[in-house]
C-alpha cells in the first residue's frame, strides 16, 4: 500500500470511529432524569415533548406522527408509565383507543428537556 493509500485507509478508519461514537452517544441519556433520578433516553424524552405538544393524542396517532411503528411507540409508553410521566386514559368516543397526558412529573421533564436545548 503506498502513502495516498495508507492515508485514505487512517482517515476512512478515524471517520467509522467517530460514527461509532457518535452512534454510542446517541443511546445515552443526554444527562437528563425525572426528579427521583430515572434515566429519560432520548427516543422516551422525545415521545414526552411530542405527547405535551398534542396533549390528548391517541397512541397511534402519536405513531403516524413520529414516523414509527404502534409496537414502538406502546413499547417506550409503557416505559414513560412506570417512570410516572404520562398517563392513559380511555377515549370516551372510542372505548379501544388510549387518550395520552403527561404528568405533573411528565411537564417538568419536558421543561427540563427545553432548557438542556437552551443551554
Amino acid at each position: 500500500m503506498n502513502a495516498g493509500e495508507w492515508q485514505k485507509q487512517e482517515l476512512s478508519d478515524a471517520f467509522l470511529g467517530a460514527v461509532y461514537a457518535y452512534m454510542d452517544y446517541e443511546k445515552t441519556t443526554h444527562l437528563l432524569k425525572t426528579k427521583d433520578g430515572k434515566q429519560i433516553y432520548y427516543a422516551e424524552i422525545h415521545i414526552v415533548s411530542a405527547i405535551h405538544d398534542h396533549e390528548g393524542i391517541h397512541v397511534s396517532g402519536l405513531a403516524d406522527l413520529l414516523g414509527v411503528t404502534i409496537g414502538a411507540v406502546s413499547q417506550i409508553l409503557m416505559k414513560l408509565e412506570k417512570k410516572g410521566l404520562i398517563k392513559k386514559e380511555r377515549d370516551a368516543r372510542n372505548q379501544s383507543r388510549f387518550l395520552l397526558k403527561l404528568t405533573p412529573d411528565g411537564e417538568i421533564t419536558h421543561l427540563n428537556h427545553l432548557k438542556f436545548h437552551e443551554e
